[in-house]
């Protein structure tokens, strides 16, 4: 069986996520609403992606072992 192709836009997604989430917690921001109307997106893109931060830790760490071989290999 072939392996799912994961581009780059699936770790920039994870890490726009990331940063999301700690502007969030930090009180940044009072809602994912307030976040998405400031970066200038509509707030289901923010809900959206935001459910990045409950993918299996596993998915993360192949997703960042095949981006730093690609990396590395080149």
């Amino acid at each position: 069986m072939a392996e799912p192709r994961q581009g780059p836009s699936l770790f920039k997604a994870i890490l726009k996520e990331r940063r999301w989430r700690k502007k969030l917690e930090e009180g940044k921001y009072s809602s994912a609403r307030d976040l998405a109307k400031d970066i200038g997106v509509i707030h289901r893109f923010v809900g959206r992606l935001m459910r990045l931060g409950y993918l299996a830790p596993d998915i993360i760490e192949v997703n960042l072992r095949r981006r730093a071989a690609r990396n590395f290999d080149n």
